[in-house]
């Protein structure tokens, strides 16, 4: 079947830039939630997955997040930042399934979909303003 607007597959390569971005943001903004406004709340969230001691937990998580972020942001190590994101959200994409009450910031579908994407930049490249490049 032929595209309505072919014209527009001329600017797919900032598209997926857009996308790696936009999540580089989303992981920023969960780091900075997690320093900042909630931090009493995810102590509780590693106290009740167990995770003790929840302070040092709740250290790697911003760690992981701001490092992920901050390599999608950039578009550096895309595919190690995608894979690692791609299964952080679907950790918690099962978290919120199973027990909702416990992240109640973010519905299922927010998380699932953002796992669907960082995996999909896994495969189709870090896009336009990165310092990854395809070889």
């Amino acid at each position: 079947m032929l595209s309505l607007f072919p014209e527009l597959f001329n600017y797919s390569f900032l598209a997926i830039g857009v996308l790696r971005i936009s999540v580089g943001i989303i992981f920023l903004w969960f780091a900075y939630i997690k320093t900042f406004k909630e931090r009493a709340d995810y102590l509780i969230f590693f106290e009740k997955l167990k995770m003790r001691p929840a302070k040092l937990f709740l250290n790697i998580a911003i760690v992981v997040e701001l490092l992920i972020g901050a390599a999608f942001t950039a578009g550096y190590y895309t595919q190690i930042a995608a894979l690692s994101a791609g299964v952080l959200m679907t950790l918690a994409s099962l978290i919120k399934w199973h027990r909702p009450s416990m992240l109640h910031q973010n519905s299922v579908s927010f998380y699932f979909l953002t796992a669907v994407v960082s995996l999909a930049l896994a495969f189709i490249g870090p896009g336009a303003f990165a310092f990854d490049l395809p070889l």
